[in-house]
């Protein structure tokens, strides 16, 4: 009875595709402006057309939702994530059956002390439920001026005005057309590390960077060799959908939507200028039985990187924090003793300022601060001073990764 429902579930496209060991996709490129109407009737659009198409899923880029003139305009244009614009798309994802990679809202959230939002990537199942969520941890703020001539070689952002940084690790969602998904946003890609523990610790097949990139980069090639050097490193589909065009006086964005395969070769790119629907199938299914003869486990058997990687010399981070906090002075030192009066002031203001939030974290009575000065003292970071905030009861890995998340949003404001 419940294969029965699955079926009839489905549109007429998508049970065709069911013969087929590949499943389609639609990328989706855009040109926001700061009128959200208008862009969402632009992508209701083109979702609706990738739908009628057969595609299962489909990738919206950063901004999807809008982009503002001005901090001011886009702190006020902001909404929560049960807002209209992301019920409005839920509602669409359940009316069409599909499964939709909103990739970068303007969230915002109940912070008293900090009016900034978040730049959250949504993933919306087919049902209309929120699937996935994932905050943007690294902020493109940099001065761009390569050659002091070209005003398309120059650009100057500082998203950290207006965005928070995210505090977790970016999660996986499991189970969707395409399998297990990584999620990160635009300027992510730059940071190999986060693709990495996206592929080994959360097992992702396919990893998608929803972007608006600058112009700059993007003519300077940055855009296509940074896409795929992931999708080599990591094995793994790369989906970026992407903004393209003239948003405003201040803005524009390279566009050239990507899907890249686990070997490098782009599948398909979205070359013409503005908005449009790019189609794609990956030879990838939702199971790992649809999975076993895919292109991925190919790529991944030919050359078993998986299984060559020195973990012993590189560990995977886990997302946890082990046994104890490390307050540590940005200088090393040899000894406790070369510690200059100031700097002990600071360690030991710091050390204070952790403690507090620990011990109302864990209901503490009393807390453990010790120095670790040499490394027969147990110095786990040579030539560094540092003192330890030690909560000695032992927990699971996964109980401590659950702790570093509450953490991080005790200490990254």
């Amino acid at each position: 009875m419940t294969l029965l429902r699955y079926f009839l579930r489905l549109t007429p496209a998508q049970i065709r595709s069911l013969g087929s060991m590949s499943t389609k996709i639609g990328v989706i490129q855009m040109t926001s402006s700061a009128d959200k109407d208008s862009n969402f009737q632009q992508a209701k659009r083109l979702i609706t057309e990738a739908s009628s198409k057969g595609a299962q899923m489909m990738f919206l880029p950063e901004c999807f939702d809008f982009i503002g003139v001005s901090r001011t305009e886009t702190l006020k244009t902001a909404e929560h994530l049960d807002g209209p614009l992301i019920s409005a798309y839920r509602t669409l994802a359940k009316e069409l059956r599909v499964w939709l990679s909103l990739g970068g809202a303007h969230r915002k959230v109940d912070f008293t002390e900090d009016e900034r939002i978040c730049n959250t990537h949504i993933i919306i199942d087919a049902q209309g439920q929120v699937a996935g969520l994932y905050d943007k941890v690294h902020l493109f703020d940099v001065n761009i001026d390569n050659t002091g001539e070209n005003e398309s070689e120059r650009m100057v952002i500082s998203e950290s005005r207006v965005i928070r940084p995210g505090v977790v690790f970016p999660p996986a969602v499991r189970n969707t057309p395409i399998g297990t998904l990584g999620l990160a946003i635009c300027y992510d890609m730059r940071f190999p590390e986060l693709s990495t523990y996206l592929r080994y610790s959360q097992k992702a097949d396919v990893l998608t960077y929803p972007s608006a990139f600058s112009l700059p980069t993007g003519q300077a090639g940055h855009w296509h060799i940074l896409l795929r050097a992931r999708a080599i490193e990591n094995q793994c589909y790369v989906i970026a959908a992407a903004q393209e065009g003239v948003h405003n006086a201040k803005r524009s964005s390279y566009g050239h939507s990507l899907v890249v395969d686990p070997w490098g070769k782009v599948l398909a790119e979205q070359s013409n200028p503005g908005p449009g629907l790019l189609l794609c199938e990956l030879d990838i299914g939702p199971t790992d039985f649809a999975r076993a003869g895919s292109s991925l486990r190919r790529a991944r058997r030919s050359i078993p990187v998986e299984s060559h990687r020195r973990v012993d010399l590189f560990p995977t981070v886990d997302g946890g924090l082990l046994r104890d906090i490390l307050v540590s002075p940005v200088a090393p030192f040899v000894r406790f003793a070369d510690l200059k009066p100031g700097q002990l002031t600071d360690l030991y203001l710091t050390v204070r300022q952790v403690s507090q939030p620990i011990a109302k974290y864990f209901n503490a009575t009393s807390l453990t601060i010790s120095i670790q000065d040499g490394k027969d003292a147990g110095q786990s970071v040579p030539l560094q001073s540092h003192d330890k905030v030690t909560n000695r009861v032992y927990r699971t890995d996964e109980v401590m990764t659950a702790e570093a998340s509450e953490f991080r949003t005790l200490f990254y404001k």
